[in-house]
């Protein structure tokens, strides 16, 4: 998400917000606006390549991006005005991505950097504007001005790129067949994990002893998922914790009809002279709050969703460590607008 900072910046300058970013133009440059808590970024897209300056030929390999980056150093100056990360922060003050074609400048997070990164807006911008070509696809290093559409490239990365070379690349990054198939697998030996744990979970109707079981609910589907080498990020724990509800709501509600089971069989004589089903009678006793079932039911779900987030941890934390892998894996995604 952006602060108000950038927030202010872009509603001033009709900047498009969405996904957390604030992209368009600029004084003249193609920009993305992003935060974080160690820094605050401005993304500029340069062009689709890495282009000589002005005054130099390509041999000399003096890119219009490192003539930005030369510009933007020596107008900072010792004082450091526009506030950029110094040489003592996590991050460096400027990074060239996407083989030249985006300068990120990154700034420090401080509320009392603003008026720093304003008047870097204000004076720097408009000087670098000259080197870059905002209307040029990234892709097939056309003139692309007026149909355009934006498509973020990383997690903090902006660009512009026809419609069609949009779903093109997206051709070239769509998963393989044999990725596919990889990751149904992974997704049916998470579910078969779930069906386990809920199985076993069954013995929870028989006493509290059984109760541990629980984490194996949450535990189960992880393994299944790793040992076939599903697909890391976002899918991996959105699947695990549909198998891991799936089975504590499943191994719940079989543990109250085995308690409305023995309910049955206790009183069988006088069930059969009334006529009454026997699963009728066990949804009827899952149902009716003052029974056995129900209270099994209720001690089930409880106990169930507890301890399967125990068993479930593991994935949240794995899930954290490739967090960076995968963004940087992420398929390039057509955002709002046009430009």
């Amino acid at each position: 998400m952006i602060g108000t900072c950038f927030r202010s910046i872009a509603t001033g300058n009709g900047l498009t917000v969405s996904a957390g970013l604030a992209y368009g133009m600029l004084n003249g440059c193609f920009v993305t606006l992003s935060e974080d808590t160690g820094a605050r970024r401005i993304s500029i897209y340069v062009g689709p390549q890495e282009q000589p300056a002005p005054g130099y030929t390509q041999s000399q390999t003096v890119s219009c991006a490192q003539q930005i980056c030369h510009t933007i150093s020596t107008a900072s100056g010792p004082d450091n005005v526009y506030a950029l990360l110094t040489g003592g922060e996590a991050l460096p003050a400027l990074v060239l991505n996407h083989a030249g074609s985006v300068v990120t400048v990154n700034f420090q997070a401080a509320p009392e950097a603003d008026a720093g990164v304003t008047r870097f807006i204000t004076e720097l911008l408009p000087q670098v504007a000259a080197l870059t070509r905002p209307g040029h696809c990234i892709l097939c290093c056309t003139d692309a001005s007026g149909a355009a559409v934006p498509v973020r490239l990383s997690a903090d990365t902006v660009v512009p790129m026809h419609a069609a070379c949009h779903r093109k690349v997206l051709g070239y990054t769509a998963p393989s067949p044999e990725e596919r198939a990889a990751q149904t697998r992974a997704t049916l030996a998470a579910a078969l994990g779930g069906l386990i744990g809920a199985a076993l979970w069954l013995l929870s109707a028989f006493g509290p002893i059984a109760w541990g079981l629980a984490v194996l609910m949450g535990l189960l589907p992880t393994i299944g998922y790793d040992l076939l080498k599903g697909k890391a990020g976002r899918s991996r724990w959105v699947t695990i914790v549909i198998c891991a509800v799936c089975a504590v709501l499943l191994g719940s509600f079989g543990a109250a009809f085995i308690t409305a089971h023995g309910e049955w069989m206790h009183d069988i004589t006088v069930n059969q002279a009334n006529g009454i089903g026997y699963l009728a009678f066990a949804w009827a006793s899952v149902l009716n709050p003052v029974t056995a079932a129900t209270l099994t039911l209720r001690k089930s779900l409880i106990a169930g969703f507890i301890l399967g987030a125990v068993g479930c941890i593991g994935c949240f934390r794995r899930t954290a460590e490739s967090t960076d892998t995968a963004a940087t894996a992420e398929r390039p995604r057509r955002l709002r607008g046009k430009f």
